[in-house]
């Protein structure tokens, strides 16, 4: 059952090919989760851990009845379930599917303290899974500081999207002269992407003398029009601020 796709899936749940059906499973673990039947709810969600990502995605579009509750409050109810089951790959497989939905960045922010989930998500970083980073994007910068290194890591590492996203993180933690430093040297990276996040970064510390100077000097060897708009921006931006003083 586990190899089937979504279209397969709908077949065999509609057309009743499995002994129980996982719709009715799922809706009656989600139900004993909020009746504080924590033990009755895992034992239920057992039996459909394979296709839990699946049964969510419906469930959020409307497609199961028998929830009444929020897709915020449906998330939430969800990550408390997988997180009772203990069960890593099922996180794996919400974040793969879900990893768009700020409602599952609002969930993880609420299970934070639990240390299996900050475990998970940090053994998801470790190879670099650009799906947890785009959850972590959607987070405040207070609930993603214990995955600072982390994201530290691949922004300095990785190349193309998960370096993207991990630099687009990092700019909430624009006091910090590891990240400014980081940015610096990316602002004459050979990606034209990671110049850019790096350019719009500084821009708006461009007051500052030394990086105000870098700007000055990257704009001579830039050849993106987009990104020399920018740096040309930020340094009219400081001049007519001077002139009005």
């Amino acid at each position: 059952m586990a190899d089937l796709g979504d279209k397969e899936k709908n077949l065999y749940f509609r057309e009743g090919m499995l002994d129980e059906n996982p719709t009715f499973v799922f809706v009656k673990a989600i139900n004993k989760v909020n009746e504080g039947k924590e033990e009755e709810a895992v034992k239920e969600a057992k039996k459909i851990a394979d296709n839990l990502d699946f049964l969510v995605e419906k469930a959020l579009d409307g497609k199961i009845s028998g929830i009444r509750m929020s897709k915020r409050t449906l998330m939430n109810t969800v990550i408390k379930l997988i997180l009772l089951m203990d069960c890593e790959l099922c996180i794996r497989k919400i974040v793969k599917r879900n990893y768009e939905d700020v409602e599952l960045a609002i969930a993880f922010m609420r299970h934070f303290n639990d240390k299996k989930l900050v475990e998970w998500i940090k053994n998801m970083l470790k190879e670099n899974s650009v799906e947890i980073l785009y959850v972590l994007k959607n987070m405040g910068k207070k609930d993603i500081e214990v995955f600072f290194e982390d994201i530290l890591r691949i922004a300095k590492n990785e190349v193309d999207t998960p370096q993207y996203v991990a630099l687009e993180i990092l700019a909430f933690f624009d006091e910090r002269k590891e990240v400014i430093d980081l940015f610096k040297t990316f602002a004459s990276d050979w990606d034209k992407t990671v110049r850019k996040i790096a350019v719009l970064f500084l821009s708006k510390k461009a007051k500052d003398k030394e990086i105000k100077e870098l700007l000055e000097e990257a704009i001579e060897d830039e050849r993106e029009e987009s990104i020399k708009f920018i740096i040309k921006t930020a340094l009219k931006n400081i001049k007519e601020g001077k002139d009005e003083k």
